[in-house]
């Protein structure tokens, strides 16, 4: 009996590795974007007002732990793991609600096309 040939290696899409960088520099932007909240938060808390320093630092931690997401979803999409996908639908899916919400039509369509291009290529993933 002849040995099972060896499992076919599986490709990334060349609009997948485009997206994880994007994911991962927009990861970055915000986890930037946080720490500076926090960091005026903290600031303005230190000048003397308090109340004024806890919603920039909140809104801060909130956008740190979008950031992180987004960079770990992003170098999860480089290695093709299925997870980095679901929070890939999952976040694209919530942004453009936001976008919608906000009326920032364009950017929702963008990211409807997002999650319609993540599905074509769902087979990539395991």
């Amino acid at each position: 009996m002849a040995a099972p040939p060896p499992p076919v290696p599986r490709t990334r899409p060349l609009g997948v590795t485009i997206l994880a960088i994007l994911t991962i520099l927009a990861g970055i932007g915000l986890l930037l974007v946080g720490l500076l909240l926090i960091a005026l938060g903290g600031l303005i808390g230190v000048l003397g007002a308090p109340m004024f320093g806890l919603l920039p630092a909140v809104i801060g931690g909130l956008v740190l732990l979008v950031g992180i997401l987004l960079l770990v979803s992003g170098f999860g999409l480089l290695k093709l793991r299925m997870w980095a996908w679901w929070l890939a639908v999952i976040s694209f899916v919530l942004a453009a609600v936001s976008s919608i919400l906000s009326s920032s039509y364009i950017a929702a369509g963008i990211e409807v096309l997002l999650v319609v291009y993540l599905i074509l290529v769902r087979k990539h993933f395991a």
